[in-house]
């Protein structure tokens, strides 16, 4: 149940190519459970507050995982990673993590994804129901997302190419994210419909 109206849209729908910074969507959320069914691919390394993807783990063809509820949570994308979701799979969001599935506070959540490409779904085989390339959902504490590249998400239900939110039990809490565009000049940005 969404308790807030989002403060910027977060371009469901557009493509765009600018190269300036842009705070996306932010939006407080009250919700009863988040499951997060899969675990990070094994290419991904570290502990909930240091963890890394590498290029070497290109494509991630199942996409990013990481429910570390009750802890606070960093998840770094190096630059060169490619998170391309299969085709018809039942993955709904590419990169998704979550620290949280009911009321607390103080457990935040940080993703890096700079100079990265993320692709879940195409317009012959869109992805299932809510569907984002980059997802901090239910984080309970602040949500920080700082990213760049190219983010495609093409979905059949709710579609946000990169998306922050925080539980409202979470007093203070905050949702942001910084976009700053693809390195190539004249290459598109993000493509979410």
């Amino acid at each position: 149940m969404r308790i807030c109206p989002r403060l910027l849209a977060v371009l469901s729908g557009v493509s765009t190519n600018y190269r300036k910074p842009w705070i996306i969507g932010a939006c407080a959320l009250a919700l009863s459970s988040l499951a997060l069914s899969e675990p990070a691919r094994a290419q991904c390394t570290g502990s909930p507050d240091n963890f890394v993807c590498t290029p070497g783990g290109n494509n991630y063809p199942g996409g990013i995982s990481e429910g570390n509820t009750g802890v606070p949570t960093k998840v770094t994308l190096e630059p060169g990673v490619k998170v391309e979701i299969t085709p018809g799979s039942s993955v709904s969001n590419a990169v998704a993590i979550s620290t949280g599935t009911g009321p607390g506070t103080g457990l935040p959540a940080t993703l890096i994804a700079n100079d990265v490409t993320v692709t879940i779904g195409t317009t012959s085989n869109p992805a299932p129901g809510t569907t984002s390339a980059l997802f901090l959902h239910p984080i309970l504490g602040d949500a920080t997302i700082t990213a760049s590249g190219v983010f495609n998400a093409i979905g059949t239900g709710n579609t946000n190419a990169i998306w922050a939110a925080v539980f409202s039990s979470a007093p203070g809490a905050i949702a942001s994210v910084t976009y700053d565009g693809p390195t190539t000049p004249g290459t598109i940005g993000i493509n979410a419909i």
